[in-house]
């Protein structure tokens, strides 16, 4: 048997752990910080990492470059990320990180529709890296399961992507706690796709790598499911139960240094995050794209 090892045992972490148990020749160990979320149940990150092929990280971006110093003294053939968003203090994002830190790992971006409740039933992600032989990895360790993988050598628009989507799917909690119709939703929502496109072009990415798992249909999944975080994000925005969000904050920080300018959409998140509006005041600056 194959040993496999996810750094952090949240909700996506458990998820990805149940697919890879699909296949009998897996053994997987999951590690947390929290011991109760250790699988074994407080086992020791050595005791965890020994004799493993492969990590899936899927803590949060912030301890990403911790975790890979950490790495170094250990023989890991394979590593995947599948942290979002950007780290607090640098504003680097999970490539960026990779790059500074895993140089000795063949390492990929694994992204797509993963909502983790809902992964029992079929979805399909891409897995981003330079090596061939790092998707087909991760496709063997799969197979069989409800994830269908499908391969990209576009790390940067896959990344980029991922950031993206996090920020505008915050819209589908505003536009339901709000009550807005499904024709102001159907607007604002194309309205932000096609930033984001606008937002491709500008960083000369090949649009077509948005209008698939790695932004488009991930984007989808999370604007309207009731499972989705950052959906209920923005509900709880309206509610004024959230404000200042860190993590839109950063990612939005993040798009006007690489961008040099801001676009309407985001420009409205980043109002909407940080200024603490009434319900009335933020319909008011929504309906005002439609």
């Amino acid at each position: 048997m194959n040993k496999q090892l996810i750094i952090g045992g949240g909700r996506l972490g458990q998820a990805i752990a149940q697919l890879l148990a699909v296949n009998n020749q897996i053994d997987v160990y999951i590690w947390d910080v929290d011991p109760d979320k250790c699988l074994p149940k407080y086992s020791s990150f050595d005791q965890a990492i020994q004799s493993a092929e492969a990590i899936f990280f899927c803590a949060p971006v912030n301890s990403l470059a911790k975790t890979l110093i950490t790495l170094r003294q250990y023989n890991i053939k394979y590593f995947y990320c599948l942290a979002k968003g950007v780290e607090s203090e640098s504003l680097f994002d999970s490539q960026d990180i990779l790059n500074r830190y895993a140089k000795n790992l063949k390492w990929a971006i694994l992204s797509g529709p993963m909502i983790a409740e809902e992964l029992e039933q079929p979805t399909s992600a891409v897995v981003a890296t330079n090596q061939k032989e790092v998707f087909d990895y991760a496709n063997m360790q799969f197979d069989n399961s409800t994830l269908a993988l499908k391969y990209s050598c576009k790390t940067d628009e896959v990344v980029v992507g991922g950031i993206l989507k996090n920020v505008y799917a915050v819209l589908g909690g505003l536009i339901e706690e709000l009550n807005l119709s499904e024709n102001v939703a159907g607007i604002v929502l194309g309205k932000s796709i096609q930033e984001a496109l606008k937002v491709a072009e500008d960083l000369s990415f090949d649009q077509t790598t948005m209008l698939n798992e790695s932004f488009l249909f991930d984007y989808i999944a999370t604007v309207t499911s009731s499972s989705s975080t950052h959906r209920l994000m923005g509900k709880k925005i309206v509610l004024q139960q959230l404000s200042d969000v860190k993590e839109i904050s950063e990612s939005i920080l993040y798009f006007k240094h690489r961008l040099n300018k801001l676009y309407p959409i985001l420009e409205l998140i980043e109002v909407i995050n940080t200024q603490k509006l009434l319900a009335s005041e933020i319909k008011e600056r929504i309906l005002s794209f439609v």
